[in-house]
C-alpha cells in the first residue's frame, strides 16, 4: 500500500518548478526496556548520500520510536537548510496517521503535533510507505545507536 501525503503538489521558486527534493529514509529500532533509538540519511534527486544520523532516546512503544526518528530526521533536514523533503518510513501506521487516514493514536498525539509544527516550515513535504527490505540503511542506523 502506498500512501502520499504532499502539501503543495508543485514547488515553485519564482517562475520555475523546484525539482531539487532530498529524501529522507528513517527508521527506529525498540526495546521492551524502553530503550530506543532513531536512524536516518538523506538522499539528493540523483542518490548521492548527502547527511546520515542516528541517536538513543526513550520510547514507550515501537511505534512512538517510529514517530521520534521521524522528528529528530525532520528536525536535522531543516537545520541543515532542506525544505523540499519527501521522506520515507516503513511504519504504514505513521504514514497514515500524519495523512490523516487514520485516527492519531493517544500515546503519539504530542509527537505527532510536533512533528506537524516542523512541517510548517518545509515548502514541500511527502511521505511514503516503504517496506522494511528497502529500508536497511536506515535500520542499521537506528540499530547501531541502540547498542
Amino acid at each position: 500500500m502506498s500512501f502520499i501525503l504532499n502539501f503543495h503538489a508543485l514547488c515553485l521558486l519564482g517562475d520555475s518548478v523546484c525539482l531539487s527534493h532530498v529524501r529522507i529514509k528513517c527508521d527506529a529500532a525498540w526495546t521492551r526496556d524502553l530503550k530506543a533509538s532513531g536512524g536516518w540519511f538523506f538522499q539528493s534527486s540523483d542518490g548521492m548520500l548527502l547527511h546520515s544520523g542516528a541517536t538513543s532516546f526513550w520510547a514507550s512503544s515501537s511505534f512512538q520510536a517510529e514517530a521520534m526518528a521521524l522528528f529528530l530526521a525532520l528536525q536535522a533536514a531543516l537545520s541543515f537548510g532542506y525544505h523540499h523533503i519527501d521522506a520515507n518510513s516503513d511504519c504504514l501506521q505513521l504514514v497514515m496517521q500524519l495523512g490523516g487516514v487514520a485516527n492519531i493514536a493517544q500515546d503519539i498525539k504530542a509527537l505527532i503535533g510536533k512533528i506537524q509544527r516542523l512541517l510548517l516550515y518545509c515548502h514541500c513535504f511527502s511521505i511514503s510507505y516503504c517496506p522494511r527490505h528497502l529500508n536497511r540503511i536506515a535500520h542499521s542506523l537506528a540499530k547501531s545507536a541502540l547498542a
